[in-house]
């Protein structure tokens, strides 16, 4: 259940910002779009065929590219969606596992100050309150804040407070500079157990909703993404940049999990607490295209400049070992004084070149071509061992086409090689939130045919 009211301008009504998102009317295609609080399609930014582009690393903003280390708080995007396939021709080097690319929000023309209040998931509520307020003709501010009551499948919750800002100046025609900042705070965040079996028998069933794990073992912390961007047009040129800050950090971490549990639902339960894990993530990218146009064919030229520089603290976990517990059934215990050890350092950079090309041919064909050299560097200082440093400079492409043969028929072949992020080892492995190395990955996929304008995709 969603309700979502709005304040028109000072002096006559305006379009209400968030009345009127609708995801179903804005969806280009059936492969996946969030707009505001709802969601349509196939794909999210988790979970595209199977992997998530997210974890891989391959979020834009607006179109540039941005390492992300902590979610976008929603309250400062309009919308999210999936580019992958046919949907991502005309986006500059694709990835493998697709993109993900967020909008910010936008003032109007009018001031307009939208109230959401949502009440879903478990009676979850969530209250967010967005301000737009133009300055002129060419300045626009969003001011934004929410409050979220999170309740979970598991019968876990959480508190979380988002706040954001964005500022837009066009100071010429053809030139627009945005800056945002978005953050927010979580508290008493309960995290459900994990349960492993002694024998790969299913234990007796426990009653749903009910929440067994340890009051105290929850996460506490907080998270932003700031930036700026700027987009400018010269005649046939133009010029993309954005420098990006990513940072995600839990002051107080614990995962509870229960071992060898038997057919009757008991086992032996632990909590594993830890502090002050954090991802934080400096990145960027400057982009300049050239268009040609040649009667029925545009051509795209581009030369690309992107950089990351990552820096992960984690692990130097504590273990409490509570006995024999049986899984479903809340038992409480005294906190324990657990005393973190130290913590893994892990410490990515990374620097791309591209050049790339586009074609469009008139109701004929498209043609996209890329070609990158990154430069990889990735090094890992586990407590009393040495510096483990891995290095990579491959080169990496992408080439996709499509013909049209006629105006409801689409022929389309791509592939796609990239170097991708693999996401961190759970808080229950071996090595919980350690990083996978970045593996090489690619895809070729091809699609006989699209019917132009269903939206049921292919």
């Amino acid at each position: 259940m969603a309700l979502a009211l709005a304040a028109g301008g000072w002096h006559a009504p305006a379009a209400a910002q968030r009345t009127a998102e609708n995801t179903v009317r804005e969806a280009e295609d059936g492969f996946g779009k969030s707009v505001g609080s709802e969601s349509i399609g196939i794909y999210a930014s988790g979970e595209v065929r199977g992997f998530s582009a997210t974890e891989a690393g391959n979020n834009r903003i607006e179109g540039v590219y941005w390492d992300r280390a902590a979610t976008l708080t929603a309250v400062i995007t309009r919308e999210s969606t999936t580019r992958v396939g046919l949907s991502a021709f005309g986006y500059p080097l694709p990835a493998p596992t697709g993109i993900i690319d967020y909008e910010l929000r936008r003032a109007g023309g009018k001031p307009v100050v939208s109230v959401q209040l949502n009440s879903g998931e478990y009676l979850g509520t969530d209250l967010v309150v967005d301000a737009a307020i133009p300055i002129g003709d060419r300045i626009g501010i969003n001011l934004d804040a929410g409050l979220y009551d999170d309740q979970y499948v598991s019968g876990a919750g959480g508190r979380f407070v988002s706040y954001g800002a964005i500022a837009r100046v066009r100071p010429v025609d053809g030139v627009e500079l945005t800056g945002f900042y978005g953050g927010y705070s979580f508290a008493d965040e309960e995290q459900a157990p994990t349960i492993f079996t002694a024998d790969g028998r299913v234990p007796r069933p426990i009653v749903r909703r009910r929440f067994f794990g340890q009051d105290w073992a929850d996460w506490t912390g907080q998270a932003f993404n700031y930036g700026t961007l700027a987009k400018a047009t010269f005649g046939k040129w133009q010029v993309a940049a954005g420098a990006f800050r990513s940072r995600f950090a839990r002051d107080e971490y614990h995962t509870a999990f229960y071992r060898g549990v038997d057919a009757n639902g008991v086992g032996r339960s632990f909590v594993l607490a830890g502090e002050d894990q954090t991802t934080a993530s400096t990145s960027g990218e400057m982009r300049v295209s050239r268009l040609i146009e040649d009667g029925p064919r545009r051509h795209r030229l581009l030369v690309s400049l992107r950089a990351r520089d990552v820096a992960a603290r984690y692990g130097g976990l504590a273990t409490a070992d509570f006995g024999p517990a049986t899984i479903g059934v809340p038992d409480q215990r005294p906190r324990p004084l657990l005393v973190p050890g130290d913590r893994t350092r892990d410490d990515v950079r990374q620097t791309s070149y591209a050049i790339g090309y586009e074609l469009r041919w008139t109701r004929l064909l498209e043609l996209n071509l890329g070609l990158t050299r990154t430069d990889y560097r990735k090094a890992v200082a586990v407590p009393g061992a040495a510096i483990v440093l891995e290095r990579d400079r491959p080169w990496l492409w992408n080439a996709a086409f499509a013909l049209l043969p006629t105006e409801r028929l689409t022929l389309y072949a791509a592939t796609t090689r990239g170097l991708e992020e693999s996401g961190i080892a759970p808080g229950n492995a071996a090595n919980p939130g350690a990083a996978h190395p970045a593996s090489r990955g690619g895809c070729a996929l091809r699609l006989p045919r699209r019917l132009a304008g269903d939206g049921s995709g292919f």
